[in-house]
């Protein structure tokens, strides 16, 4: 949601050019997990998935996919815009925190 006139309404979410629904989730199994991570002083929202791999031989769990999607708010077009550069940047440094605690 956000604010047009003082008015809550639906925000809009693009990726490329297209624009997308996008629903966001938080919530974590033993092996899978989504969460929405809010940055106000970038005007972004990060959507976040992971999936474990089960346990190795040590017991421990094994990180097999993590990805995260940056959306940062335009205000000329007043949509969220799927931004290449902090998705990288943002999946680098998130997913190798969560190997770390994995570990």
């Amino acid at each position: 949601m956000q604010l047009e006139a003082g008015q809550p309404v639906v925000a809009r979410f693009r990726k490329a050019t297209r624009e997308v629904d996008l629903g966001f989730a938080r919530g974590a199994s033993a092996m899978h997990g989504v969460d929405v991570k809010l940055a106000p002083s970038q005007n972004a929202i990060y959507s976040i998935h992971w999936d474990n791999d089960g346990l190795d031989k040590q017991g421990v769990l094994q990180l097999k996919e993590c990805a995260m999607d940056a959306y940062v708010l335009n205000t000329k077009s007043n949509t969220f815009d799927w931004d290449t550069r902090l998705t990288k940047q943002a999946t680098r440094g998130y997913c190798q925190t969560l190997r770390r605690q994995a570990h």
